[in-house]
């Protein structure tokens, strides 16, 4: 295949990689804690002659936007949000999980737990049990679970040294592949959710420009096509002498 074939089609996988994310992108919008993401390119250069030099493009991956969402007031009292890095530990059935997503509840034995029934992990590695007539809770800042004046846990509030290297799970859950730290500049707040941090109009305008250079190289490759199928032609074309 010759080099301009071969960079166009490569370059219409990167745009199409570009719009998974897009698309993933919006329709998290509205999930509380999502974190978008775009895809991770690395230039490779390889030279094919002494005097050419040929710019491949290799995937690296997707790389999440840990900025911190909007936080969006519910008169919850089991609602959290977390200003700053960190996140909430809670426990599943495959280990340790971490989320951005406070949006807990009680469960049957007074558990804090998930929408999932993922248990909240307190700060001493054990289940938060709220008593079942400890009536309406407060937590401050550090997480710490408050009944009146007697403290009945503590959230375990994590954070990591580069959150961009952590695995994306089902259920706004992610996966660490380092040992978690504490995160003391991580502040819960309560009655709190914490919206997506997509930007919806900046996704449109990604789409947008995506399809039109999409556009633009489907052209180059129908032009370069059409010179190889002539260049056939005048090739196989027999002399008029």
């Amino acid at each position: 295949m010759e080099t301009t074939m071969f960079l166009a089609i490569a370059r219409q996988s990167v745009l199409r990689r570009e719009m998974d994310a897009v698309a993933n992108n919006l329709a998290n919008a509205n999930t509380t804690g999502y974190k978008s993401q775009a895809p991770l390119f690395r230039e490779i250069l390889s030279k094919t002659s002494p005097t050419e030099t040929i710019s491949n493009v290799l995937d690296q991956g997707m790389m999440t936007n840990t900025s911190d969402g909007p936080l969006k007031n519910t008169d919850n009292n089991y609602d959290f949000g977390i200003r700053g890095g960190g996140y909430f530990a809670v426990q599943t059935p495959s280990g340790e999980r971490y989320t951005r997503n406070g949006n807990f509840k009680l469960d049957s034995a007074s558990r804090l737990v998930t929408q999932m029934d993922n248990g909240v992990v307190g700060a001493d590695n054990r289940p938060i049990t709220i008593p079942p007539n400890a009536g309406e809770i407060r937590v401050t800042g550090d997480g710490t679970i408050l009944a009146g004046t007697q403290v009945v846990g503590q959230m375990k509030i994590v954070g990591f040294s580069n959150d961009r290297a952590l695995k994306r799970g089902p259920n706004s859950l992610m996966i660490a592949n380092e040992q978690p730290q504490r995160a003391p500049q991580a502040k819960v707040v309560q009655g709190v959710i914490e919206e997506s941090n997509v930007v919806p109009m900046f996704e449109l305008a990604r789409m947008t420009e995506v399809v039109r250079n999409f556009q633009q190289t489907n052209n180059l490759i129908e032009q370069e096509h059409d010179r190889q199928r002539d260049a056939i032609r005048r090739i196989g074309k027999p002399s008029n002498a």
